[in-house]
């Protein structure tokens, strides 16, 4: 029972907070901290290429029916960030980047495309 009470509490509290901040949240975001957000992700897109095209620290993954059955390539290295491993693979196909873009991001309006992620808040922001 008290731990049905402590559980019950902390629902509440997490609740109010969330309706504390919601109208903050949801205000546009001054051009100051848009450029901080933008050269940020600047730079976590420079890492990421990076990573990426360091070829010799991607090894052949565990074998993936799916990805065998399509012909793609799974490459592993360890995460820096949270142990285990990253993943890697690429596919060709002809559409525009901006259109695979908006497909991927429709997919993760179901759900994390990283099926660790506790939270998600997705913002656009315009430069």
């Amino acid at each position: 029972r008290l731990g049905t009470v402590k559980l019950a509490e902390w629902q509440k509290r997490a609740i109010q907070s969330i309706k504390d901040q919601l109208p903050r949240a949801l205000k546009p975001m001054t051009q100051p901290h848009k450029a901080v957000l933008n050269a940020a992700s600047k730079e976590v897109e420079r890492r990421l290429l990076t990573k990426l095209a360091d070829t010799a620290s991607w090894t052949p993954g565990n074998f993936s029916w799916t990805g065998y059955r399509n012909g793609l390539t799974i490459l592993r290295r360890r995460s820096e960030v949270r142990g285990g491993f990253s993943y890697l693979t690429s596919l060709t196909v002809d559409l525009p980047a901006s259109h695979v873009f908006r497909i991927i991001r429709q997919l993760s309006l179901s759900g994390s495309l990283d099926p660790g992620c506790e939270l998600c808040w997705s913002c656009p922001v315009d430069p």
